[in-house]
């Protein structure tokens, strides 16, 4: 069983509108997925950890897919957009493959390490 499907609507319901209807959204969303249980060192089947975890990572899946394809054509550097007289720049992410905090969602889900007294 997968966290993450992106042939169900539920699922897809999770990836930011902006980029729901990107052509690699099934591909890029797999990929995220693979790489998000290899970084975590969760077991890659969903079905044998509890409903609390595969709801995190399932919006796990989501974030890092959505953040993905959103920078998935840009290119590194800084980007200017103007409007009539007014204009404004940003620096893309370091990192296009992952966003910032991603780890958030699974934290709460995990459960706390055993702590040992002596």
């Amino acid at each position: 069983m997968r966290y993450f499907d992106p042939t169900k609507a539920e699922d897809l319901h999770l990836v930011h509108a902006s980029v729901r209807e990107h052509p690699e959204t099934v591909i890029v969303s797999v990929m995220a997925e693979a790489d998000v249980v290899l970084e975590t060192g969760l077991p890659a089947d969903a079905a044998i950890v509890n409903d609390a975890l595969r709801e995190a990572m399932r919006r796990t899946i989501a974030d890092v897919a959505s953040h993905r394809l959103r920078y998935y054509d840009a290119e590194a550097g800084v980007v200017a957009s103007s409007v009539g007289s007014r204009s404004r720049s940003r620096k893309r992410p370091l990192d296009p493959l992952w966003p910032g905090r991603w780890r958030a969602r699974l934290r709460a889900a995990l459960p706390a390490p055993i702590t040992y007294h002596s």
